[in-house]
């Protein structure tokens, strides 16, 4: 998964904070969506949504991908596969339809990038003010969000 000047690989993942109410998470969360590349480097952050959102909604709300750009992404982004020709996702079981061996290899090795993507929002949770409940105005939590995503990237050599 080397990066070529033709094609490159992002990594797409949401995390929520305790702010606004989640059905998933039964509480209040507000969601934001990190595009990483296959390196670790941040290199977006979406506009803050409440936590109700589904990330693929998140992704179709803000700007498109280069369509040469290869995503891999989580299983909270079925259906992007109709927006972007280059999508991975994991394969998912059902109780008629168990895995293959084939289709458990794949998912091992999609995991094995997708592993960056979570370190690097791993990295934004070891700031206090985003592992924390966020009691701050929320009209400021996109500022304050990307700014520990710019002090992670320098701080990572990027």
């Amino acid at each position: 998964m080397g990066e070529s000047s033709s094609t490159c690989f992002w990594g797409l993942d949401c995390t929520e904070q305790r702010c606004w109410y989640s059905g998933k998470k039964k509480r209040h969360t507000i969601i934001t969506e990190t595009v990483t590349t296959e390196n670790g480097r941040i290199v977006s952050i979406s506009k803050p949504a409440p936590g109700r959102i589904h990330d693929l909604e998140i992704r179709r709300r803000g700007p498109p991908l280069p369509t040469s750009s290869h995503i891999y992404a989580d299983s909270g982004y079925q259906g992007l596969q109709n927006y972007h020709s280059t999508v991975d996702i994991p394969y998912k079981k059902s109780k008629k339809h168990p895995l293959t061996k084939e289709e458990r290899d794949y998912n091992h090795a999609l995991s094995s990038f997708r592993v960056r993507v979570e370190h690097s929002i791993g990295r934004l949770k070891f700031f206090r003010i985003l592992s924390e409940r966020y009691r701050y105005r929320r009209n400021r939590y996109a500022c304050k969000i990307r700014i520990v995503a710019g002090i992670i990237n320098i701080a990572a050599g990027f």
